[in-house]
């Protein structure tokens, strides 16, 4: 009995621990039982269901979130990070930025992509090796949902809008686009990482004279006591 791929993960899409330790344990006793044929049925089907209930992780509301390439340490673009331009593309960079930080909005048991710091939620990805259109939308009712799909290696997984290719981190320049194969290329392999958004603060020192200016690229919460105009 084989339960390739089945190896529990930290992050978003990974397999959790319990669904592994349920196939082990299934695994286990299908071992054990082997020395009669109905042994032998008793623990395929055991097996089996074990396979069928494994759950992954999910990303959760109300969290943030980076996603990086999952390419090889050998490749440029490995654990670089997606982000939105100022004109809604989707792109992949070394630096750590608060236009990396993702959030995964559940509308009717679909995750949509949204970008903290543009306020746009992923639209579509469409084409191959650069045909990419429209990227993100600004109003959920144009959103695509995005399906996470574990690709069974290293915590990766693909990321699908709906009606639309995988996303891929292209070779040339630093885009974002999709890719319309099926098969699983490494640039289209990500790593769905949760991280405290405290990390992204902002501080700004009052003075005597009572004021000071912060200018921020992005909506943020204002501390209880202060007041912001």
């Amino acid at each position: 009995f084989v339960a390739a791929g089945v190896t529990d993960g930290t992050t978003v899409g990974y397999i959790t621990s319990e669904s592994v330790a349920n196939v082990a344990t299934a695994l286990a006793a299908a071992k054990n039982a082997v020395e009669t044929k109905t042994g032998c049925i008793e623990a395929q089907v055991a097996l089996q269901a074990a396979v069928a209930a494994v759950e992954t992780i999910q990303p959760e509301e109300g969290k943030f979130y980076v996603i990086a390439s999952a390419m090889p340490e050998s490749d440029g673009r490995s654990g670089q990070k997606m982000y939105t331009n100022n004109d809604g593309y989707m792109h992949f960079q070394a630096a750590d930025a608060f236009a990396n930080v993702f959030q995964f909005v559940n509308k009717e048991g679909k995750f949509y992509l949204l970008n903290v710091q543009s306020g746009a939620y992923l639209n579509t990805a469409k084409g191959h090796n650069g045909g990419q259109e429209t990227t993100l939308a600004f109003d959920i009712a144009d959103a695509k949902s995005v399906a996470i799909a574990n690709m069974g290696r290293a915590n990766a997984v693909s990321l699908i809008p709906e009606g639309g290719a995988m996303m891929h981190a292209q070779a040339s320049g630093s885009s974002v686009v999709g890719w319309n194969n099926t098969d699983n290329a490494g640039a289209s392999a990500w790593v769905i990482t949760e991280v405290n958004i405290e990390d992204f603060a902002h501080s700004v020192t009052i003075t005597e004279a009572g004021w000071a200016t912060l200018v921020l690229g992005c909506n943020a919460t204002i501390p209880a006591g202060v007041k912001a105009y």
